[in-house]
Formats: structure tokens, C-alpha cells, sequence
């Protein structure tokens, strides 16, 4: 290498080369002050980093919701995103066998009710607008012979015709007229109802000794004239209680007279001859329950009629006490009767 080229090289060198530069302590510098920190910058900080919080609160709980599982907590893959969603789970009460039909039945058992309830409130304002036959529009003012009365008679007579044994048949109050005139009194108690403008009906007072009737028919016969009365009759099942044992064991027995019947002439002008106190006495309607006498004629039967199996006498255990009724000719008619006047003739 020449010389020229060593000295180009020496000054290029020499020219490029950077200054040395001595620090000390005093001569550095110290760092530049630092801001003030802004109050906000915390707060923007900490709500960067804080997690997010719902403004509105969670929705109600609902026993319908299905429990979170683990294929609705965690993210989907790719397969999640291919499933069907889950149904709606239904109430214990509709999920159990049969909850459609068990709502179906009680849904026509209430509309049932409904209809019933209606389809008797309709019929009991129909039957309480339509008016009774006892409770007719027309009302009638209790006047003769309509009320109660006590109608005082006497045992006339008694017979026993029907049966083989006497002792099967008797009347109350078991003693006749010619007898005792006092003993043989009897009385009935009946109510005369009107409920036409000649149409009456006859009922019978609780009477241990007596037949009991309701609401029995009443002809009015002669209407208007002296013979003016009314008659009525019914059958019943009369039941008889002998006063003697009927065979050798010595028990109570009852003795059933089936088809007698029960009837009634009561004179509304004619006078009662018995007792001797009614004789001249004029009736008025009585109005209450109690009962005023009946100042007129009356006759009272009780007819049984003779048959097979007439009567049929029982014990107490309900066991048949044998045979008592008639045939042939010598078939006749039991019967009481009863009367407030003739009974001297």
C-alpha cells in the first residue's frame, strides 16, 4: 500500500471519530417530574378489570325452569350446536299417567254440577210460582162445615161374624152401649178442610185407639136441604191385639183383619141425641186446634170382610197361631159401629 493511501485512510479515520464525553455527578441532570395523577385514573382502571354486574335484578324463580346442566353451562362445541333444544318440563301433577284424562274428568264433573245446580234452582221457582191444590189462588174462609171437631159417639154395636174365634175381633172401646152408656163412650177427632166451593177434606188427629187417616175425599150429598151430609170411606189393614191368649202357649198375638174398611156419614143439620149435653147445641167453625163438638148426627163403621187367611192371627216372634177364618156359608162381616144417635131404639 502506498503512502498517499495510508494517510486518506489515517484522516478519514480521524475525521469520523466521535468526542469523548465526561459525566460526573454533578453535571447529570435529574429526572423530569411526574404528573399529577388524575382521581379518575382508578376508578377507569378498576372498572376496566371489574367484572360486569346486571343493572336490573335476577328474574324470579319458576319450579317450570330446568336445572342448569352441564350441557347449558359450558360453551357448545360443534356438536352443541346441532342438538335439539330441551322441552319444557310439565307439572308433577300433568306429568303423572293419565293428567290429560284426569283434567278432562274433572272438568265434566264440575260442568255436571253446574248444570244440576241450574236445572234445580229452574224447577224450584217453577214449583214455587205454581200453586198447590191445598194452596190455590181461590182461598176459602174456614166457614161451617169446614174446622175440628170432636165427634162424640158411643159403641153401638159389634160383631164377629168373619172369624172362627170371637176372641180375634174386638172394638174400642170394647164395652157397647147397651152395656154401659158411659163406658161405651168413643170420640174421634177430625179436621174438615175446605178446598173447593162444595169440595172438603176430612183428616184424623194422633189417636192410639183409633184408625188414623190425611187428606181423605168428602162427598157432599143433599146439599142445601135437611138431609145435607158427608160421607166418606177408605180401606185399611186393621190389626187387633186379642184380650186372651189364642193357644196353649200363652203369648201376646195381633191379628191382622186385611181389607176392612173405614167410613163416616156426618149430618150437617140433623141432631146428635148423644150425650144427652150435645141435644139443642149449635156448631160453629173452630179455627185452632182445639177441638169444639160436633153438635149433629154421625155414624162411624169399621167393616172387615170374611176370606181365606181372614184373620191372620201371629205371635210375637211373627209365627202363625193357626187357622181362624170362615168358609163357605158360614162366611159373614166383622165390624164396629159406632153412633150419637137411635141407640135407645
Amino acid at each position: 500500500m502506498s503512502l498517499a493511501t495510508k494517510r486518506s485512510t489515517r484522516s478519514m479515520n480521524s475525521q469520523w471519530q466521535m468526542p469523548v464525553i465526561e459525566e460526573d455527578d454533578n453535571d447529570t441532570p435529574g429526572a423530569p417530574p411526574l404528573p399529577e395523577k388524575s382521581p379518575r385514573r382508578s376508578q377507569l382502571v378498576a372498572e376496566q378489570f371489574m367484572q360486569p354486574f346486571p343493572r336490573e335484578p335476577p328474574p324470579a324463580y319458576s319450579i317450570n325452569t330446568p336445572p342448569a346442566t352441564a350441557s347449558t353451562s359450558s360453551p357448545q362445541g360443534k356438536e352443541g350446536l346441532h342438538e335439539k333444544p330441551v322441552k319444557d318440563k310439565k307439572p308433577a301433577w300433568l306429568a303423572k299417567r293419565g293428567g290429560w284424562w284426569r283434567v278432562a274428568a274433572v272438568a265434566i264433573v264440575i260442568i255436571a254440577c253446574i248444570l244440576a245446580l241450574a236445572l234445580g234452582l229452574a224447577l224450584g221457582l217453577r214449583n214455587r210460582s205454581t200453586p198447590t191444590t191445598t194452596e190455590s189462588s181461590e182461598s176459602f174462609p174456614v166457614v161451617f162445615p169446614a174446622g175440628s171437631y170432636a165427634f162424640n159417639t158411643a159403641l153401638a154395636n159389634i160383631s164377629t161374624a168373619c172369624t172362627s174365634n170371637a176372641n180375634t175381633f174386638r172394638c174400642y172401646p170394647y164395652t157397647t152401649y147397651s152395656a154401659s152408656k158411659t163406658a161405651s163412650s168413643a170420640t174421634f177427632y177430625w179436621t174438615i178442610t175446605q178446598v173447593g166451593e162444595a169440595a172438603y177434606m176430612i183428616s184424623a188427629a194422633r189417636n192410639p185407639f183409633v184408625p188414623q187417616f190425611t187428606n181423605i175425599s168428602v162427598d157432599l150429598l143433599d146439599r142445601g136441604l135437611a138431609t145435607e151430609r158427608m160421607t166418606f170411606s177408605f180401606p185399611l189393614d186393621l190389626a187387633i191385639v186379642p184380650a186372651v191368649a189364642l193357644d196353649a202357649s200363652n203369648t201376646a198375638a195381633t191379628c191382622y183383619f186385611n181389607g176392612t174398611t173405614m167410613g163416616a156419614t156426618i149430618w150437617t143439620k140433623k141432631a146428635a141425641e148423644y150425650p144427652s149435653s150435645a141435644n139443642g147445641s149449635s156448631a160453629t167453625a173452630q179455627t185452632s186446634t182445639s177441638f169444639g163438638n160436633w153438635p149433629y148426627a154421625v155414624e162411624v163403621s169399621q167393616v172387615a170382610n170374611s176370606g181365606d187367611g181372614v184373620p191372620d192371627c201371629r205371635n210375637s216372634k211373627g209365627q202363625p197361631l193357626g187357622d181362624f177364618d170362615l168358609s163357605g156359608a158360614a162366611q159373614g162381616n166383622c165390624s164396629c159401629m159406632y153412633s150419637n144417635f137411635g141407640l135407645d131404639s
